[in-house]
């Protein structure tokens, strides 16, 4: 099974994810998009596949465990051991980092995963804070959403985000089991269960919501009604992140098994990329993945505490 987190405040009697490598202390303070020292992109590359962000210097992520991309191509990371987002360039040049760590309002703690409304606001699962965070993209805090708790609106170590069509935000309630979903102002409207540490999500061009959780794969209308169910289908070893492209082919990143997949809309098996190690191509843990309207897959290696890119064959 997947590396987990055991530094995360619970309510007693909770149970309690199996553990990841302890945090590293220590952090930018950067209450505001802060400039950085600007490498060379991209890193390395090999057959299709770029490492981004990653190496020995500042910019290196500790443990990225989310990964967004905005209409004008910059990329987002979230840098879950530094409680920290780092905005990229299209090709990878560091332009800054959002968010410090805190617990105030312009704070995060283990942040996980990270999606971008309509207007380029920046939505982060401030995981160990039990909320959902908000930043713009100049990278002021517009405050959060949520408390810890079990109640509408409430989470327990939220890990994923997505958005639909009409602005709704999706939300992996991961330590409740279950998937909430806010309107534009924050409001929740929806939730179900039928989920089990649910850890990614995202939504189609029809607003389906896909769900992956410790058991494989779901497929559900957008209140919750369950379409489709591949978990039995021993395809997935613990999958995390979520993409879906314009071609509805639904991408994985497939944590346990150090690979990709892309699963048709019906839930076939169509590809798999990738596989364990240290080497270019090759992924630890991957936890989240992204497609830009290229057909790009950006992928938060988290085990080897860097970000690659993989164009798609054919792209």
């Amino acid at each position: 099974m997947a590396e987990q987190d055991d530094t995360l405040s619970l309510p007693p009697a909770r149970t309690i994810l199996p553990p990841v490598r302890p945090m590293v202390r220590g952090f930018l303070r950067a209450p505001l998009i802060a400039n950085l020292l600007l490498p060379a992109s991209p890193l390395a590359e090999s057959n299709g596949w770029q490492i981004l962000l990653g190496g020995d210097d500042a910019n290196t992520p500790r443990m990225p465990s989310g990964v967004a991309i905005d209409a004008q191509g910059r990329i987002y990371v979230v840098d879950t051991g530094g409680s920290r987002v780092e905005q990229l360039s299209p090709s990878g040049r560091v332009l800054g980092t959002i968010g410090r760590l805190g617990t105030g309002d312009d704070g995060l703690r283990r942040p996980r995963g990270i999606a971008l409304d309509q207007r380029g606001t920046l939505f982060v699962a401030d995981t160990a804070n039990h909320r959902v965070q908000r930043f713009s993209a100049q990278g002021e805090s517009l405050g959060p959403w949520g408390s810890i708790g079990s109640d509408p609106g409430e989470f327990i170590l939220p890990s994923s985000l997505a958005f639909d069509s009409q602005g709704n935000l999706f939300v992996a309630d991961t330590g409740n089991h279950r998937i909430q979903k806010l309107d534009a102002d924050g409001r929740p409207v929806a939730q179900w269960a039928g989920v089990h540490f649910p850890h990614g999500i995202a939504v189609d061009a029809q607003d389906m919501v896909y769900v992956s959780d410790s058991t494989g794969l779901r497929k559900f209308t957008p209140g919750g009604e369950l379409l489709a169910d591949w978990t039995g289908s021993g395809q997935f070893g613990d999958p995390y992140g979520l993409a879906i492209d314009a071609t509805g082919t639904v991408y994985v990143a497939d944590t346990d098994n150090g690979r990709i997949a892309a699963v048709a809309p019906t839930g076939e098996l169509q590809a798999t990329w990738g596989s364990e190690g240290k080497g270019i191509g090759q992924l630890k843990y991957p936890e989240a993945i992204a497609v830009d309207s290229q057909g790009a897959l950006y992928v938060a290696d988290r085990g080897n505490d860097r970000v690659q890119m993989f164009t798609l064959p054919g792209r």
